[in-house]
């Protein structure tokens, strides 16, 4: 489960957030992390991040960009030839 997940409306962001939860009480039962089966593991920070950026978008914190708005104002500048210096 490597590929990145992205939640597309609020409803999706619920699900995943109950399933992030579901997740972290599996985690909770291994006293050793190492012995924590690596699926789980990958899933729960796919699915973290997924959040994280989610409400990055939807919910940002002060001073906090969200890599989505981050690349479309970066090719939204390459497109129409814009530089740093004039912009600021």
């Amino acid at each position: 489960m490597k590929e990145s997940m992205i939640i597309e409306n609020p409803k999706q962001f619920e699900s995943f957030r109950e399933r992030s939860e579901v997740l972290l009480r599996q985690v909770c039962q291994y006293e050793d992390e190492s012995n924590i089966p690596s699926i789980i593991l990958e899933e729960y920070k796919a699915i973290s991040d997924a959040i994280i950026e989610y409400e990055s978008v939807y919910h940002p914190l002060p001073k906090k960009i969200s890599t989505l708005n981050n690349s479309v104002i970066t090719n939204r500048k390459t497109k129409a030839h814009l530089k740093e210096k004039i912009l600021a």
